[in-house]
């Protein structure tokens, strides 16, 4: 089991395969055994690390730190420990908000930035998951859950005119029933604009990212400037 202390907690990651580096951030009450799939494919090309969050899978923590600002200095001291210079960075959901936070603190530690699923503020969410991550925060019996939901619930607050900054060349792919609104994960692109936008037929929020194959062969074929079939 890959252990590393950083920042005071124990983080867990998964380290296969060889040449550049491509690292993996899941999503909010995850771990990186939603990228097993994705692993197995990437691993035959890149060098993949698949990290779990503080106070996710196996990785210990303080509860009360979930912060998406965190996060972002949790990935950059595991890479300054790892002595990885700059990588792909691909984050899902939760983690391709801390994957658009740290491409725009630190720029020159991402080569390429990948991200699905992603709002950058609460609206950015569909009115139904908005109302499900309410409840949750505040009604859950469950500390965990009921903590986890308060990070959707409060964060991020960030803006359009943010991400104008970021200049690396940049994926966004949203599932057609995605829980982000299709108009949202659009002006994301349009203020990127060093990027490209896949959306995901017959797709939902989850269902082409957890334990499939099919984000795999969507980040292999962004780096490697194939089409998206």
């Amino acid at each position: 089991m890959s252990m590393v202390n950083i920042n005071n907690f124990e983080m867990y990651y998964k380290k296969e395969g060889s040449g550049k580096v491509i690292i993996l951030l899941h999503g909010n009450g995850e771990s990186s055994k939603i990228f097993d799939k994705t692993i197995k494919k990437l691993s035959k090309y890149y060098l993949v690390y698949a990290l779990d969050t503080r106070c996710h899978g196996k990785s210990s923590g303080d509860i009360k730190d979930l912060h998406y600002d965190i996060f972002v200095e949790d990935l950059k001291a595991f890479m300054d420990n790892r002595n990885i210079k700059k990588a792909y960075l691909y984050g899902f959901s939760d983690g391709g908000i801390t994957a658009l936070k740290f491409a725009l603190k630190y720029p020159n530690y991402v080569e390429k930035l990948l991200i699905s699923g992603v709002n950058i503020f609460k609206k950015g969410l569909k009115l139904k998951t908005r109302i499900g991550i309410f409840f949750k925060a505040k009604f859950s019996r469950s500390k965990v859950v009921k903590t986890y939901n308060q990070l959707m619930l409060n964060e991020p607050n960030m803006t359009f005119d943010e991400l104008t900054k970021i200049k690396m060349p940049t994926l966004i792919t949203v599932g057609k029933h995605d829980c982000i609104k299709f108009k949202h994960s659009l002006n994301i692109h349009k203020a990127i604009k060093n990027s490209e936008m896949v959306l995901v037929e017959k797709a939902n929020h989850y269902n082409y990212i957890c334990n499939s194959p099919a984000i795999g062969k969507i980040i292999f074929n962004y780096l490697t400037n194939q089409p998206q079939s």
